[in-house]
């Protein structure tokens, strides 16, 4: 089995030279590592430390099987990103907002200004990720492709109001940390699908794209992708290109007949 040191994640983040003490959010992929010396805490170490004491770490605990089970609390729904952000999502002083599909968990000295409010929407106007952009975040994922490590991009789409997705709602049943039942409906912008086509992106062309326009720094450990980017300005390019053309890397697919 494939084994990683921890000084070697430690080279791969310094050589992104990340601003200390901002805040930042991470994806995270563990497989590609194999067996990481330390474990999850030995990771969240070297992040505290390479990051800075005054950082803000937030990361993922998305639970897109809401869609199924219409139940979600925010003491006890586990992420479902990944075995790193669950054990985040358990220590210590650690925040969570309430939302039951794309919620994120912080901690450091802006976390609740992170987690703070209620928004319906994933993306929308008091979202964590609305806050992260105004906190000027920055966003790391780690052993992950683009794919799953930049869904800040959703919330463009979602800003610029697409025409291949639509705002769903999903009723259920959502608690707050305390267990107190949340009077509110909650929506996702959801990719439109219909019973002759549904619509996806290339996400490698925006990728390509993107790191024409600079908004990427990367680094490789053995195969395994780091990758640092500031959320408003990769947002704002992102913006531009896709309002001046919607469906810049979308594509309607035929669906399989049934």
């Amino acid at each position: 089995m494939r084994r990683t040191a921890l000084a070697d994640i430690r080279d791969a983040l310094e050589s992104l030279e990340i601003p200390r003490d901002r805040v930042v959010f991470i994806h995270s992929g563990m497989i590609k590592f194999g067996l990481l010396e330390g474990g999850s805490a030995g990771l969240l170490d070297v992040l505290r430390d390479v990051l800075g004491p005054d950082a803000t770490l937030v990361m993922p605990a998305f639970t897109l099987s809401f869609g199924r089970s219409r139940v979600w609390h925010a003491a006890d729904s586990k992420s479902e990103m990944g075995v790193f952000t669950e054990f985040f999502r358990t220590q210590p002083g650690v925040k969570r907002n309430i939302h039951p599909f794309h919620s994120v968990c912080a901690q450091g000295p802006l976390a609740d200004a992170v987690v703070a409010g209620l928004c319906p929407s994933s993306f929308g106007p008091g979202s964590a990720y609305d806050r992260l952009y105004d906190l000027d975040a920055l966003n790391l994922s780690i052993g992950t492709e683009f794919v799953g490590g930049a869904t800040y991009l959703h919330m463009g789409e979602e800003r610029a109001r697409v025409p291949y997705r639509f705002m769903k709602e999903f009723p259920g049943e959502v608690r707050d940390a305390t267990g107190g039942l949340i009077d509110m409906t909650f929506t996702m912008y959801a990719r439109t699908m219909t019973d002759e086509y549904e619509y996806d992106t290339d996400w490698s062309l925006w990728w390509d794209e993107l790191t024409e326009h600079g908004c990427f720094r990367t680094a490789d450990l053995k195969g395994a992708m780091f990758c640092l980017s500031e959320i408003k300005k990769t947002l704002g390019v992102f913006e531009t290109l896709i309002l001046a053309d919607p469906f810049r890397h979308a594509r309607a697919f035929p669906r399989p007949a049934a």
